[in-house]
């Protein structure tokens, strides 16, 4: 019955090579079709992000996460008041059966015309309630406990912070519920975690980066 030993990694083996051979054709596929919408939207396409997206990028929490981190397929919309960088990126956590790759979008706008405290905003779940219950930083408002419900509001300079998110901002954040964005400086990025659009749906997500320039600018 050896053979059949035989027969069973093999079967292994082309199961695993056919799965890579998919996913390097569906990545390329991808990357033709986001080439493709950037040229029909008169936009720039980079395989990768452009040193200066990089270098601000990697000062965000999001861009250490996990490990193996890699950009990917970045669609470039610069005005020269405002630059706006659309691109793929992913990382992996744990190891062995346990080890996932989390694929996403990112947009990071720049601007000298944004002047943002550090900080980090997103939607506020119940674990988040018990942490912030045994002293994790949470920045609310009491008079304005919708906002503070709906949000996970944190960065090293609280007053900075708070400052910053008037009564206006933050009523414009709780249009966008569902959004994560990380500030500091001329530079924000914002995510929707684990989501990857397909390439027809990346010009509703340019859009939405413009509505929360607009709201932090």
């Amino acid at each position: 019955m050896e053979w059949m030993g035989v027969a069973f990694w093999g079967v292994i083996v082309l199961a695993v090579v056919g799965g890579i051979a998919y996913a390097s054709y569906a990545e390329r596929k991808r990357r033709e079709a986001v080439q493709r919408l950037a040229s029909d939207m008169g936009l720039t396409f980079l395989p990768t992000l452009a040193p200066e997206d990089q270098n601000a990028f990697q000062q965000f929490n999001l861009a250490s996460r996990g490990r193996a981190q890699k950009t990917s397929n970045a669609i470039v919309a610069d005005s020269g008041e405002l630059r706006m960088v659309l691109f793929d990126f992913q990382y992996t956590t744990g190891s062995g059966k346990n080890q996932s790759t989390r694929r996403q979008n990112v947009v990071l706008a720049s601007s000298s015309s944004l002047s943002l405290p550090v900080f980090a905003i997103s939607p506020e779940s119940f674990f988040h309630r018990i942490s912030s219950f045994f002293g994790h930083n949470d920045i609310d408002f009491n008079d304005d406990p919708d906002f503070s419900q709906h949000f996970l509001l944190h960065g090293p300079h609280e007053a900075e912070v708070r400052e910053f998110f008037t009564f206006e901002r933050r009523q414009a954040f709780l249009e966008h519920r569902t959004l994560h964005v990380e500030g500091a400086g001329r530079h924000f990025i914002f995510y929707h975690p684990g989501k990857r659009r397909k390439p027809e749906e990346i010009k509703s997500l340019l859009a939405e980066a413009y509505d929360i320039y607009r709201v932090v600018s």
